[in-house]
């Protein structure tokens, strides 16, 4: 493993043990081969079911501490391109830590688009 994957790793397990404030009810992923899997495969090489779900894990474990989280189909793709950025930057800053790398901000993005397919 490289130290990235590894930082991804031990990110994404201090994420899943973190507990939020605000519960909500988000849009679950659907199976494994579903129509967004397909087509976020289709649009990012390299793509699979395992970034899908790293990017839900990351999306629920850190976007629903400071607000509501939203389904994957409120926002359009170019929508989620444009708030997933700032928002990674204000829950880094929030935490006075680097808590989303960019590889994991592009998880969200990818699993947001996915997730509206």
């Amino acid at each position: 493993m490289n130290k990235s994957t590894i930082a991804l790793c031990a990110a994404l397990a201090l994420f899943l043990s973190a507990c939020g404030t605000q519960s909500a009810v988000v849009e679950t992923a659907a199976p494994a081969e579903s129509s967004g899997l397909v087509a976020a495969k289709a649009k990012f090489s390299g793509y699979t079911a395992a970034d899908f779900a790293a990017g839900q894990a990351l999306y629920q474990g850190n976007c629903g501490r400071c607000h509501g989280l939203y389904g994957p189909r409120s926002h359009s793709e170019a929508q989620w391109a444009e708030v997933v950025p700032r928002m990674v930057v204000k829950a880094n800053k929030k935490a006075e830590a680097t808590v989303i790398s960019p590889e994991g901000e592009q998880l969200i993005v990818r699993y947001l688009f996915a997730a509206s397919n």
